[in-house]
Parts: structure tokens; C-alpha cells; sequence
């Protein structure tokens, strides 16, 4: 990139990262005269990087690199316990970054791309004219893959001559102009938002009416695997009654075993894989009965 910027990537846009290798894709490398002045670099190259897809850990290496004790090199092995409330901590993500996805949404319905699509800064939906309205549901996507939350509900009604109205959870925001004013990347229902350096994961959860009428099955009662994974153990049987923070079942990724708990008190109904199996990330792994259908 530069005589001081340097970034060995294994990657390019398309490649497949699976679970079987290392999790490393890429190694960014500065230099600098002193430790500050790398550390300056280190931070503004990682505000430049745009990555959808892959969760990575861009942004806990940025808020590394605003950690005094890290600029000031006492780094030792408990670093991470020692700051975990600065490095860990979450901002609430704002009305105006739901009103930006809902609004590249409603593009790309209007313009028919779905998929993959990406509107650049600046993007324009290219109608003036439009008297349509769209409603969507976003729900913002952990570290982990996952969603949290049943999301934030989203209006977004063309008022014409360019111009959009959108409500957040019933705060509106009046006469948007038709251009986005953020990158927008949309694959599969899940959003991507990249504004002045801050990436955004959100996911568009259809409607419970939609859900019905196609047959799909109600996940609020169900454990996702949060990444690509093989089973390597079940601790669960079918029938079994578990409590909130259980061990479900044992899972293996990027080299990595992670326990799957339960997030809440219930009867396991069905275990949907086994040992050795392989799994897609937010395919279900356990699913638990229905309290309403069992009262």
C-alpha cells in the first residue's frame, strides 16, 4: 500500500473461508520512527478496511489500539481481562444507520438486485417519482453471526421528487434525498453498512406471516450454529429438560471448540444433528418445544 503500509492476504474478494485451516486471512504490518507514530498508521489503515462477510476482528484490534497501555507497550498476557470493558464494549447502533440499511433495502427491491448487491457512496435509486412504501425488519448481527432481537422495525414511504420518508421505530426522518449516503452490501438478508470507517451488521428478519406461509419453522425455538462446524459431541438427549446457560452440544471451527448453551429453560424436541456431522452457519443444531403448544 505504501512504503510503511504493508498487508499480506491470503484472500480476495469470492474465495471461500472454511473451517478447516487457520481463521488468519490477512496480516496488516506498519512501521514507524517510534511506537506512536505506528500505532497512528496501524489505526488509520484499519478504519480503511471493508470487509463483509467473514466476521473479523478489525474492530477489537481498533479499540486495541486506542488502549493506553497499549500504546504505551505494556502489553502482558492478562492485557485482554485487564481492558475487557474498553475492548468488548458495544455501541448502540443509531436510529440513522437502521433508517441507511432500510433505505439501500428498499433500493435494491425497487432496482430488482438482491444477492450480493452493492451500492457504492452516492448510489441514486434512479427514480424520481416513485409513490411505493416498503417495511422492514433489522436486527443487528453479534460477533458470533447471531441475532439477539427480534431487530427494529423500519418504514421507508417515497414522498416523491426524490425525496423518502423513513421511521425507526416510529421516529421519522423527513425529506431524505433518493442517495445513499453510506456503502451498502446486501447477500442473503444480511446487511452490510460501511460508514466513515464503522461497519455495521444487520440482518432483515422477515415477518412471523411470511414465515408461516412458506413453512419455515419459528428459530425463537430453536439453537443456530453461529459459524460453519462439525458436532464434535452432544450432551443432550431428545426429551431432556434443561436449564438456561446448559451445555447443548460441543462444536469445533477454525481449529476451535466452542460449547453451545441453552438460552433458556426448556424441553429438548428434537436434536437436529449428531457427532461428526458438518453444519452451516445458522442451520439449526437443537430445537426445543413450543410452551404455548405444550400449555
Amino acid at each position: 500500500i505504501s512504503d510503511t503500509v504493508r498487508v499480506d492476504a491470503g484472500f480476495i474478494a469470492g474465495d471461500e473461508v472454511s473451517s478447516h485451516y487457520d481463521p488468519m486471512i490477512a496480516k496488516l504490518i506498519v512501521h514507524g520512527p517510534d511506537r506512536e507514530t505506528a500505532i497512528r498508521k496501524l489505526n488509520t489503515a484499519l478504519d480503511e478496511y471493508e470487509i463483509a462477510g467473514p466476521i473479523t476482528n478489525v474492530e477489537f484490534l481498533k479499540k486495541v489500539c486506542k488502549v493506553p497501555a497499549f500504546i504505551a507497550g505494556e502489553v502482558e498476557t492478562g492485557f485482554i481481562k485487564k481492558w475487557g470493558e474498553a475492548l468488548f464494549h458495544s455501541k448502540e447502533i443509531q436510529p440513522e444507520v437502521f433508517a441507511q440499511a432500510a433505505l439501500g433495502a428498499f433500493f435494491i427491491e425497487i432496482l430488482g438486485r438482491r444477492n450480493g448487491c452493492d451500492l457504492s457512496l452516492g448510489t441514486k435509486s434512479g427514480f424520481s417519482s416513485i409513490s411505493n412504501t416498503r417495511s422492514f425488519q433489522l436486527a443487528p448481527i453479534n460477533s458470533d453471526g447471531v441475532t439477539e432481537s427480534a431487530g427494529i422495525s423500519v418504514d421507508v414511504m417515497a414522498a416523491g421528487h426524490g425525496l423518502f420518508t423513513v421511521s425507526v421505530n416510529g421516529q421519522e426522518f423527513n425529506s431524505i434525498a433518493s442517495q445513499l449516503d453510506t456503502r451498502f452490501i446486501e447477500k442473503n438478508g444480511d446487511v452490510t453498512l460501511f460508514q466513515q470507517g464503522q461497519p455495521y451488521r444487520l440482518r432483515m428478519v422477515p415477518p412471523r406471516w411470511r414465515g408461516k406461509a412458506v413453512g419455515m419453522k419459528d428459530s425463537a425455538h430453536s439453537v443456530l450454529a453461529p459459524m460453519p462446524c462439525k458436532i464434535l459431541r452432544v450432551e443432550i438427549e431428545q426429551g431432556q429438560q434443561v436449564k438456561k446457560e446448559q451445555v447443548l452440544v460441543v462444536i469445533e471451527s477454525m481449529k476451535m471448540e466452542t460449547s453451545i448453551r441453552s438460552p433458556q429453560d426448556g424441553v429438548v424436541s428434537k436434536i437436529v444433528h449428531q457427532q461428526g456431522e458438518l453444519c452451516k452457519a445458522g442451520t439449526a443444531l437443537v430445537e426445543f418445544e413450543d410452551p404455548a403448544s405444550v400449555a
